[in-house]
């Protein structure tokens, strides 16, 4: 199922987003769910909210699907960012096992 959600408002598209992934992966009976999300600051607000969501992370695995070519390291890294902005918190709260993120790692 695809939803389509429109706004001009961020925080409202941030939101609208936050709900479809919280629901879908109650919704979906698997352990192996495949979250694939993107870099940059478009993102950022989802990313905010999602730190602060009661989520079954682990039966996720976050996938990078946007990544510059630079070292997850580099503070121009999208995994850099998410890492910071969300992965970092949902790890500390042991909601989320940081062997389930897969990061686009390049030499």
């Amino acid at each position: 199922m695809i939803e389509t959600v429109y706004s001009e408002n961020s925080d409202d598209l941030a939101k609208a987003g936050v709900e479809i992934i919280v629901n879908s992966v109650k919704k979906l009976q698997k352990n192996n769910i495949v979250l694939a999300i993107p870099g940059g600051r478009s993102v950022s607000g989802i990313f905010n909210l999602l730190k602060k969501r009661e989520i079954s992370w682990d039966k996720v695995h976050i996938f990078m699907v946007d990544e510059r070519l630079v070292p997850i390291t580099d503070t121009e890294s999208n995994y850099h960012g998410a890492y910071g902005s969300f992965l970092q918190t949902v790890i500390e709260k042991g909601s989320l096992d940081a062997s389930r993120i897969h990061p686009f790692v390049f030499d």
